[in-house]
């Protein structure tokens, strides 16, 4: 970012402030619905969650990857190789799964304990020093 100048850093610092303020409830922002009744299920919905899965896991998972596969293909072993992607793969999916299950849960005992409008402004407050904070160092 140091060569397209300050521009970028403010940019950055500004995602931040903007979510505060959302979370806040001073500014109002039109963010897509996730409900129940407007998921996508089936092949579709699966083959879009792996998709933008990969956009997040590509980076830190393809070293890994790699190393998987040279050693498969050193083994010269299919069925051993197939065992190591299949378990490579169920370490990446299942803590994905889990955190997601839990996440659920907990927000919607939070919705029906009436907490999630306090946990909201708390986070929007956290997100507001964040941003502050980004744009102080932004010069």
């Amino acid at each position: 970012m140091a060569g397209l100048g300050g521009w970028p850093r403010y940019a950055v610092a500004l995602v931040p402030v903007v979510m505060g303020l959302h979370l806040l409830g001073w500014v109002r922002l039109r963010l897509p619905s996730f409900a129940p009744s407007k998921r996508t299920g089936g092949i579709h919905g699966a083959f879009a969650t792996g998709l933008l899965l990969s956009l997040v896991l590509a980076p830190c998972g393809t070293p890994v990857l790699a190393s998987v596969l040279c050693y498969a293909a050193y083994e010269g072993n299919i069925p051993y190789g197939a065992l190591l992607l299949f378990l490579f793969g169920l370490g990446t999916g299942l803590p994905v799964l889990l955190t997601c299950t839990v996440a659920g849960g907990i927000a919607a005992r939070m919705d029906g304990a009436g907490w999630r409008a306090w946990v909201d402004r708390a986070t929007g407050v956290v997100l507001l020093a964040v941003g502050f904070y980004l744009l102080l160092k932004a010069p």
